[in-house]
């Protein structure tokens, strides 16, 4: 899908946590622009991951192949990673809960369980990649 921007306008594009599209961001950024993108490291959400996948493969994270994918398009000048947590009042945490592709897909009950596990506290653990355009 082509963005309505013009070509080489942007100096810098952000894009967190979410798919990429690396030929509109090439298209889109300056000769030198930079591309700076947020995905989730392997603890991210981790509380609710443990809630939503405890019987699955899916219990762990990985973002190797986003990273390698990121590097396969843009050349990586610089990472940052963040860990810290944070904590959540229930009106918080439900938004979070129906926020979170996490939770898609999953039966109501087992949002309702999450919803009632009394989590208070959720680890923010995010990758912060600075890729320079090639």
């Amino acid at each position: 899908m082509r963005s309505p921007f013009a070509d080489k306008q942007f100096d810098v594009i952000l894009n967190i946590l979410s798919p990429s599209n690396y030929t509109e961001f090439t298209r889109m950024l300056r000769d030198d622009g930079l591309l700076i993108k947020v995905v989730p490291g392997p603890d991210y959400l981790q509380e609710l991951r443990a809630l939503f996948y405890e019987q699955t493969d899916r219990h762990a994270y990985s973002n190797d192949h986003v990273v390698s994918h990121f590097r396969s398009h843009f050349p990586l000048v610089q990472t940052f990673h963040i860990r810290c947590g944070k904590r959540l009042d229930q009106t918080s945490l439900t938004h979070l809960i129906h926020m979170t592709p996490l939770s898609w897909g999953t039966a109501e009950e087992n949002l309702e369980k999450a919803l009632h596990a009394g989590i208070s506290y959720v680890t923010v653990d995010i990758a912060v990649l600075v890729g320079k355009k090639q």
